[in-house]
């Protein structure tokens, strides 16, 4: 981390995890056409499983895609 904050050019940029409302909007982008309740729904329950972290968002959503539970986005017929 010190030889990056050396480098000429790089700032460090604090990250806070997404609340319930953003992991919401990201699964609506991630995710088929999902009904808005059940989105939001869904977007409570994986901001509790993951705290908002976008990358465990991600490979949670994959781990549910892999078992069938989820589809993403173009799939569905």
């Amino acid at each position: 981390m010190e030889s990056l904050q050396r480098m000429e050019g790089s700032d460090i940029l604090p990250l806070a995890p997404l609340g319930p409302l953003e992991v919401s909007e990201l699964l609506a982008l991630l995710l088929e056409e999902v009904e808005p309740e059940e989105l939001d729904t869904l977007g409570v329950r994986i901001h509790a499983i993951t705290q908002g972290n976008p990358l465990f968002i991600v490979e949670i959503l994959k781990l549910f895609h892999s078992q069938g539970l989820l589809r993403p986005m173009g799939r569905r017929k």
